[in-house]
């Protein structure tokens, strides 16, 4: 069954929701990716040790990244809900704004912060060993070329640069705090539709893309694959399929014809698991 125009703008309000909350985390980003080479250049400069530095400045990430996850928790769990009828922190608005339609009580937003400060301690603690590996080898090249103070911040920066952080373009913290809230939010749509209520209406779930150029190939072989809500393909293809990726799946409320997915459909490595299974299990 092809996906229909309204099926095609649900996705689209749904990859909404996540862009409000994703263009919070890129100039979040951008000010992180300066104050992170700035403090690694300056410590190098001043003889001190630099890898302390990068790592003290890139730390600052984990609590916006656990709020913004939280945050799209919230959005996906408020979307599906209406599909039936915190201090450094930027998303408070975000934040209050789901937790008030969605009747979070406090104790329960506490948590999801809980949980998803664990994520983003994750997800950093990785992109800063990333990072540690890839200036040490610079480093290393410094001294091996007898580089001047000057030519080593020089081969210092083109090293922030080409891992995708610096002060006007910091797409490598971007990528994350997209992902990241992206898998939020489908781990918030999946929880709400776990709902003793929920379940007795839902019938499944349909994939549907956003629909425009940029849908990778690999995903628009499972735009319109339409399964019943147990069927174990759910635990592995539930959206986001890989980084940045904006496909969704949408909840299905009557029995409908199943759809499997073309055979040139695949998901992204590393990302072959449900969201909320992998983020939250089955406690949230």
């Amino acid at each position: 069954m092809p996906v229909s125009p309204q099926e095609r703008k649900l996705a689209r309000l749904m990859d909404r929701d996540i862009s409000r909350i994703e263009r919070k985390g890129v100039e979040a980003a951008t000010r992180i990716g300066f104050r992170v080479q700035a403090a690694t250049l300056r410590a190098y400069r001043r003889g001190s040790n630099p890898i302390v530095a990068m790592k003290r400045a890139l730390v600052e990430a984990e609590p916006l990244i656990a709020e913004a996850m939280a945050a799209g928790h919230l959005a996906g769990k408020w979307r599906s809900l209406r599909a039936r009828e915190l201090k450094l922190s930027i998303f408070d608005e975000a934040l209050a704004y789901y937790a008030a339609v969605t009747n979070t009580p406090a104790h329960e937003l506490l948590y999801f912060q809980r949980v998803y400060n664990n994520s983003a301690h994750s997800i950093v603690t990785a992109a800063s060993s990333r990072l540690e590996t890839r200036l040490l080898g610079a480093f290393q090249s410094i001294l091996d070329e007898g580089l001047h103070v000057r030519d080593g911040v020089k081969r210092l920066a083109e090293t922030f640069s080409a891992e995708g952080l610096t002060p006007t373009n910091s797409y490598m913290l971007e990528n994350i705090f997209r992902t990241q809230t992206q898998l939020a939010y489908s781990a918030g749509q999946w929880k709400a539709d776990q709902d003793p209520v929920a379940q007795e209406i839902l019938w499944g779930y349909k994939y549907v893309t956003v629909g425009d150029s940029r849908v990778r190939d690999t995903h628009a072989g499972f735009d319109g694959m339409t399964l019943p809500k147990d069927d174990p393909l759910w635990r592995t293809i539930f959206p986001p399929n890989g980084w940045s990726c904006r496909c969704k799946c949408i909840s299905i409320y009557e029995k409908r014809e199943t759809v499997l997915p073309k055979p040139d459909a695949s998901v992204d490595e590393g990302f072959e698991m449900n969201p909320a299974f992998l983020i939250v299990r089955s406690a949230v």
